[in-house]
């Protein structure tokens, strides 16, 4: 790149989540463009900022609904959280970035670990923003990794309603998410995650 053009040298100092509108937090002096967002619904809102040492810089903005969507519910059904092995991201803060992505349903699919967004959803005031979906990503060394939701939690076990998968063929393993299902087995979802994969892709091994 043309490292005498200014817009390389351009990057994102700090994602700052604010579900209910208001938040602050410490950045380093200098000049910045802030931009702020609600998901696709919005429109954006971009302001140049100058932030002085020991001085509060305010960003007042108003996102504008970019359009309606009477009817419809906006979902994201493959979430991570610290119950992952592989995220590090609190479970407050996970429902708080779905919330302030305009993302009205927020299904969990930890690790072989069953989440509830519940608490977290609730604890924030998030209730009309965003409802939880309790869900699992069952992740398998051996046949693929396979989302399934809306799912019962249960607080007993270690990890709230996983099972073990080592030598389960992957029939079993369908039937055994579909027993967790909310709603019956009938209506709980399961999901192939990265079939393809040359990695755990559940079509390429089978």
């Amino acid at each position: 790149p043309d490292t005498e053009d200014p817009k390389t040298r351009e990057f994102v100092e700090d994602a700052i989540v604010a579900p209910l509108g208001l938040a602050s937090a410490p950045v380093r002096p200098g000049h910045y463009r802030a931009v702020c967002s609600r998901g696709m619904e919005y429109e954006l809102y971009e302001e140049e900022i100058d932030v002085r040492e020991h001085e509060l810089t305010t960003v007042d903005a108003v996102l504008r609904r970019a359009f309606d969507t009477p009817g419809w519910a906006s979902g994201d059904f493959h979430l991570h959280a610290e119950h992952s092995v592989d995220s590090s991201m609190a479970v407050d803060a996970r429902v708080a970035h779905v919330a302030a992505e305009g993302v009205d349903v927020a299904c969990s699919s930890d690790h072989n670990f069953v989440t509830d967004y519940a608490q977290a959803i609730a604890s924030q005031g998030l209730e009309r923003w965003v409802q939880g979906m309790v869900g699992i990503e069952l992740t398998t060394m051996e046949s693929g990794h396979f989302n399934a939701f809306p799912l019962t939690y249960d607080a007993g076990p270690i990890t709230k309603g996983s099972f073990r998968w080592f030598e389960v063929p992957p029939a079993d393993i369908f039937e055994g998410l579909r027993k967790l299902g909310r709603f019956g087995p009938e209506r709980t979802i399961v999901q192939v995650n990265h079939p393809r994969s040359a990695m755990n892709g559940y079509l390429n091994d089978y």
